[in-house]
């Protein structure tokens, strides 16, 4: 997991976390990381990746994508994660056990921070997909775009955004990360075509009309004790 995980930087030197995804058989390099961060975000936009600032080019116009970016590198990287590993794989459940690596603000933000916990929470769109992933993982300082994993080390979420609030004087946080499975067939393009067709940019087209936060979630921002 450590691996497959990196930080990212724009052109504006704005940070993100980033997760590194390899297609071993066209030895391709992809970038997976939020677009919050960036302030230049259309197709063709640079990002650097990790400390050596690799270049990588985003694929598509990702302005209004679920916090979602999706770059490929000029080189080919280290990781753990190939690009098939996202093509197949069981449904989520709640309960399940998860672990968060991200990069952090400050002064260790060129190491990566790890934090176990356990899905709370999976929140389902009109097309019935898991839309939403509701974590219990420390991630305090945490910066958006890292990658959350299974107990087998695939990559199932990607860090979208944060819940604070206090319970009984205790200072708490919810996780919210876009599933993975939402963009089967981008990456199945990739794999297969080297590039995304018509297909996965007109679902990608699709998942950008839902891109807010549901209303549940947007319901408990700010909330002294979101209910779950």
């Amino acid at each position: 997991m450590i691996l497959a995980s990196n930080f990212v930087q724009s052109d504006f030197n704005q940070i993100g976390s980033a997760v590194i995804i390899n297609d071993k058989k066209n030895h391709i390099s992809y970038i997976l990381t939020a677009q919050t961060f960036l302030i230049s975000n259309e197709k063709g936009s640079q990002i650097l990746v990790g400390q050596n600032q690799i270049k990588a080019y985003l694929l598509e116009n990702f302005q209004k994508s679920l916090n979602f970016t999706l770059a490929k590198c000029q080189e080919y990287l280290q990781s753990s994660l190939n690009i098939e590993d996202f093509i197949y794989y069981k449904e989520l459940e709640v309960g399940q056990s998860v672990y968060m690596i991200s990069y952090q603000e400050g002064l260790f933000q060129n190491k990566p921070f790890i934090s176990k916990g356990r899905i709370l929470k999976l929140l389902k769109n009109d097309q019935n997909d898991n839309f939403t992933i509701i974590t219990d993982c420390y991630i305090k300082n945490s910066l958006n775009g890292g990658g959350l994993f299974s107990e087998q080390g695939k990559l199932i979420g990607i860090l979208q955004n944060i819940v604070n609030y206090v319970s009984e004087g205790v200072f708490c946080e919810l996780s919210i990360f876009t599933p993975i499975l939402l963009f089967d067939q981008l990456f199945k393009d990739l794999s297969n075509q080297k590039q995304l067709t018509d297909k996965s940019i007109e679902k990608f087209g699709l998942i950008q009309k839902l891109n807010k936060l549901p209303s549940y979630v947007q319901s408990q921002l700010g909330q002294q004790n979101p209910k779950l």
